[in-house]
């Protein structure tokens, strides 16, 4: 199917070309409104004393919004993890490691638990951690509240031809 292009200035109804005009400076809003939401939900119920044992709060502090932009047609926006967080990609997706005591003679056999549960356990030959998904859970449980969220906001734009 051929992109399909038109053009505001010339080519569009006044009420159209309102309704375009308002669509393009809602989606970055609604698009923000999802972003911040979804950043909450992670700080707040995903990474705060739930599964993660919370000492710092670095990973919590880590999960940052990168706010969305319209620029030549294009909307830009991101949810991301800063570096200084790198180990919450061995939370999110779990996994072996190679621990630093394997030069030992007899290196320690590793089981680490944290109110009855498993968090580690290790082997001369590595550490294993469990996942423990805080990012891809958030967003397959909020996805479609989400897609339904930016749904309603962008009709609401259509019907009325201005921003919400």
């Amino acid at each position: 199917m051929p992109p399909f292009h038109l053009d505001v200035q010339n080519g569009a109804t006044p009420h159209l070309r309102q309704v375009l005009l308002a669509l393009a400076d809602q989606v970055p809003r609604s698009l923000n409104k999802q972003l911040y939401r979804l950043q909450g939900i992670i700080r707040s119920d995903k990474l705060s004393g739930q599964v993660l044992h919370v000492r710092t709060g670095n990973l919590r502090n880590a999960v940052h919004v990168e706010p969305a932009t319209a620029q030549e047609g294009r909307v830009e926006g991101a949810l991301g993890l800063g570096r200084e967080a790198w180990y919450g990609k061995i939370h999110e997706f779990g996994g072996t490691f190679i621990a630093a005591f394997k030069h030992l003679k007899h290196p320690p056999h590793l089981v680490t638990r944290r109110r009855g549960e498993r968090v580690m356990t290790g082997s001369p030959y590595g550490v294993h951690y469990p996942e423990r998904s805080f990012w891809r859970s958030t967003f397959r449980e909020q996805g479609q509240r989400t897609v339904n969220e930016l749904r309603a906001d962008f009709s609401r734009v259509v019907v009325t031809g201005r921003e919400s």
